[in-house]
């Protein structure tokens, strides 16, 4: 559970790259440089990142704190698989690689 501060913290930050999102949105309607859109999308991520990482923080201060101490081992165990993301699914090819490509084809 968020306590107040961490869910005032988390949501002015929000806001704020609610509003840089929408800057991006008009550079790219005023067919603005890529590389300045560009950036400024590298800036929506980085301050994605902070949320993400403020709210694990709590998250881990909280919650799994809890688990751990007071709860049950299923409790633990979890807590501990929320925390690890699940690998990716296996991409496939879209395509199979051919001479013209500059490679070999399959033997």
């Amino acid at each position: 559970m968020l306590n107040a501060e961490t869910k005032d913290k988390a949501l002015a930050r929000l806001k704020r790259i609610e509003g840089q999102v929408q800057g991006i949105q008009r550079m790219v309607e005023e067919d603005k440089y890529c590389v300045d859109i560009l950036l400024q999308l590298s800036a929506v991520q980085g301050a994605l990142t902070q949320v993400s990482r403020l709210l694990l923080a709590r998250h881990i201060e909280s919650c799994v704190k809890d688990a751990v101490t007071s709860g049950t081992a299923a409790d633990r165990s979890r807590k501990i698989e929320e925390l690890v993301p699940a690998p990716p699914a296996p991409r496939r090819s879209r395509q199979r690689c051919g001479r013209s490509r500059g490679c070999s084809p399959p033997a």
